[in-house]
């Protein structure tokens, strides 16, 4: 059994189809012995996930020959490793897809095989790509000769502060790519992950020998607090769109309350209002983006003058087009109003509906030369944290069962 003869990289391009039990026993009834001649043999088959391998054998000369559904890369058969590295590709559930395999009675491999190729083939793979995509991005960086405009956020794997993993993804706005992402899974919970995150992140951006001007998170104390005293000379901003999430959600919650309806209608138009205030002002002039959006209680009201010094009245054109779609909010209401890592780079700025898949054809060659042994084996581990019961003094066995007993002891009276 040998590799293509076209090379493993070419396998992932090469059409494959989903062949009836049925169609090939016709097929091989069409057959006849490459020594002899003959057509009177009998055949065996058996399959290796999604592998089929068929052997004949010759009633006339016993002759016995092979035939394989695919060929191997390296150890492996090609469908097995493509078909585990276009789930792991495509940031599918690999238990789901596999079932919907099984629905179909299709020879597939199991779960099991599957998490073994990822552990010792895929992951290595991303990695190696992913470095190798992130140096030339730093070395394009480079080339540019400016400060680098960062905007960061961390992401837990649960909600509230108890979380145990947490990735931090850097995003260089300007260029509009991520060019570092961090694990921070020691910290004892989401809120310290974030600030360890950005920390890692700086510091890996300054070992490549960058320099940072402008850092962008959302509204995090500590990251607040880290960068003023860490990072003096580095301009520090808030996310707007961090900010405009809070105050839809807390519009959407007060729109639910008794005689707050009309609000309904208005949250999109508040938070558009928010991203114009931001936007439309230079640099510098934090006054005059307060003044806009402040000016939004008295638009709602279908008031737009004498909104403040420096913004007096409002921008737009006449509205009485448009009185009729929604209500304007009578002046009682005010007090109520006032009240957010290879896919991305890959199709960032990139025409709406045009899908590019260039880093999966990446990841697939790194793969396949990895099993066709053209490239040298990596192995990637990952620290797994303690668990946050392990940070905590366990009682022995008969106290907790006499803590947890005299809980529900019921006194008498």
């Amino acid at each position: 059994m040998e590799d293509s003869c076209d090379g493993p990289v070419t396998l992932n391009k090469e059409v494959k189809f989903i062949v009836f039990r049925s169609s090939l026993q016709q097929l091989l009834r069409w057959c006849h012995c490459p020594s002899c001649g003959c057509v009177d043999f009998t055949h065996t088959s058996k399959n290796i996930g999604t592998l089929l391998l068929v052997t004949v054998c010759c009633g006339s000369c016993y002759k016995k020959s092979t035939w394989q559904s695919q060929p191997y890369i390296g150890p492996y058969p090609a469908g097995n490793i493509l078909l585990s590295a276009s789930l792991l590709f495509a940031g599918a559930t690999a238990t789901t897809c596999l079932r919907v395999l099984t629905h179909m009675n299709i020879a597939s491999i199991s779960g099991r095989t599957f998490f073994r190729h990822q552990s010792s083939i895929l992951q290595p793979a991303v990695q190696r790509v992913w470095k190798k995509e992130q140096r030339e991005l730093f070395a394009v960086l480079m080339t540019e000769d400016r400060k680098l405009v960062l905007g960061g956020d961390g992401r837990a794997d649960s909600p509230g502060h108890s979380a145990k993993y947490g990735t931090y993804t850097a995003l260089e706005v300007p260029s509009n790519v991520i060019i570092d992402i961090q694990q921070s899974t020691e910290c004892g919970g989401s809120y310290h992950m974030e600030l360890e995150g950005l920390r890692r992140s700086v510091a890996a951006v300054e070992e490549e020998g960058l320099s940072i001007g402008t850092i962008i998170t959302d509204r995090h104390r500590q990251i607040a607090k880290w960068i003023r005293t860490e990072l003096p000379e580095v301009q520090h901003l808030y996310d707007i769109w961090h900010v405009a999430k809070g105050i839809s959600r807390k519009l959407e919650s007060l729109a639910k309350q008794k005689e707050c309806d009309a609000i309904k209608p208005w949250k999109r138009s508040v938070v558009n209002h928010l991203y114009w205030s931001a936007v439309s002002t230079e640099s510098g002039h934090g006054d005059l983006v307060a003044e806009k959006w402040m000016s939004v209680i008295n638009h709602i009201q279908n008031v737009h003058e004498g909104h403040g010094d420096l913004y007096p009245s409002c921008s737009h054109a006449a509205l009485e087009t448009r009185a009729d779609q929604k209500k304007w909010i009578q002046p009682t209401m005010q007090s109520r109003v006032t009240l957010a890592a290879m896919h991305y780079n890959e199709n960032a700025g990139r025409p709406q509906a045009e899908k590019k898949r260039a880093y999966v054809q990446r990841l697939m060659e790194e793969v396949l030369g990895h099993c066709s042994g053209e490239k040298g084996q990596a192995a990637v581990t990952v620290a797994v944290p303690p668990t946050l019961s392990s940070a905590f003094e366990h009682p022995d066995k008969e106290s907790a069962i006499q803590g947890h007993t005299t809980r529900f002891r019921v006194h008498d009276p």
